[in-house]
């Protein structure tokens, strides 16, 4: 997988820290993309699963895992196998990608999921009520039908907190 780069996140996910990876490569190129220097397949670093364990934060500091870009699905196979390895670690995952929900359905990468904002970068903040793009989290008290509830951004974070609950019990 290539890999821009690695930071803290305090915003991406309301109320959560998070690991922020920025993976390298996007043939979706949103007209009003606000990260253009992540398009380029060939720049940023590679990344195998051995040099990734190094980058990690501890969970305990870190909770959230959130895949940024570029397009982090561009990666299918080793996002896949990352995000498996993530969840035996105990990581919860987060996915900004400009798919569609339905796309990313479709390329079966939703398992190993717990939140993912979808949608191409329109230019409106994701507080706008005009933005196309759409939050969507794991409805952990329905995990077995694998069931998603969409929110918007202004509940996202008293969402992800009764998802955290729901989790814990289940």
């Amino acid at each position: 997988m290539r890999i821009n780069s690695f930071s803290t996140g305090f915003i991406e996910i309301p109320g959560q820290i998070s690991m922020n990876i920025f993976t390298q490569g996007c043939s979706i190129k949103c007209k009003k993309c606000h990260n253009p220097e992540l398009q380029n397949f060939n720049d940023g670093i590679e990344f195998d699963w051995a040099a990734f364990d190094k980058n990690l934060q501890p969970v305990e500091f870190s909770p959230w895992i959130c895949w940024l870009g570029g397009e982090p699905t561009e990666h299918l196979n080793d996002l896949r196998q990352f995000n498996k390895n993530l969840k035996k670690l105990g990581y919860f995952i987060a996915l900004y990608s400009g798919r569609t929900f339905e796309e990313l359905q479709d390329l079966k990468i939703l398992d190993d999921l717990d939140l993912i904002k979808t949608g191409r970068y329109d230019g409106y903040s994701v507080q706008n009520p005009k933005t196309t793009q759409r939050f969507y989290y794991r409805n952990y008290a329905d995990y077995k039908n694998c069931s998603w509830v969409t929110c918007n951004y202004e509940n996202l974070e008293c969402d992800i907190n009764r998802f955290i609950i729901d989790k814990n019990k289940g």
